[in-house]
């Protein structure tokens, strides 16, 4: 920890970028890479088979089709920066690098989820929930700067909080 006045000594108390940056956002990242073998369990034990694709399901693959491309951008931005000589921290690095695998899973679930039949995954529900909730800490600290609306890490938030919310309730049925 940099400064404990930061989080402690303070009225308004705030994480530090480093940890908002890495147990903010591994850890969901490491729950979703843990429950996998689960999900995989639930999918392949499913009786049914293929939800239809409709707007709830198309809209749940565009964002994170999203998600996973403002993630490579991060990527690829924070490396030629780091090539052009500019200091880069390997937080910087490794968190785009992460989550950019780790939505690539969540997206492989989802698609898995519907031509099997799931019509909810309790497993990438509790995954947007983490992810959500840790972000919680990041969007303060984006209000704190002002720059919320434009920032690449609001658009994730805001992609995030979109996965969850269609992640709550169920899809259409399945054909049998």
């Amino acid at each position: 920890m940099e400064d404990p006045a930061l989080s402690w000594d303070t009225e308004n108390p705030r994480l530090t970028l480093c940890f908002e940056k890495t147990a903010l956002v591994w850890g969901p990242c490491l729950l979703l890479w843990l429950l996998t073998p689960l999900e995989l369990y639930f999918i392949f034990h499913n009786k049914c088979r293929d939800v239809p694709w409709g707007f709830k399901n198309i809209t749940k693959v565009f964002f994170n089709l999203i998600l996973i491309i403002l993630n490579i951008m991060s990527l690829v931005w924070s490396l030629t920066l780091s090539m052009a000589g500019e200091k880069v921290y390997p937080v910087d690095l490794w968190t785009p690098a992460v989550t950019t695998v780790t939505f690539i899973l969540a997206l492989g679930l989802l698609i898995l989820d519907l031509q099997r039949g799931l019509q909810s995954s309790g497993v990438l529900f509790l995954f947007w929930v983490s992810l959500s909730a840790a972000g919680i800490a990041q969007f303060f600290t984006e209000i704190g700067k002002l720059n919320h609306y434009t920032s690449e890490e609001g658009l994730l938030k805001r992609g995030e909080s979109a996965m969850l919310v269609l992640g709550l309730g169920t899809q259409e049925s399945p054909r049998l």
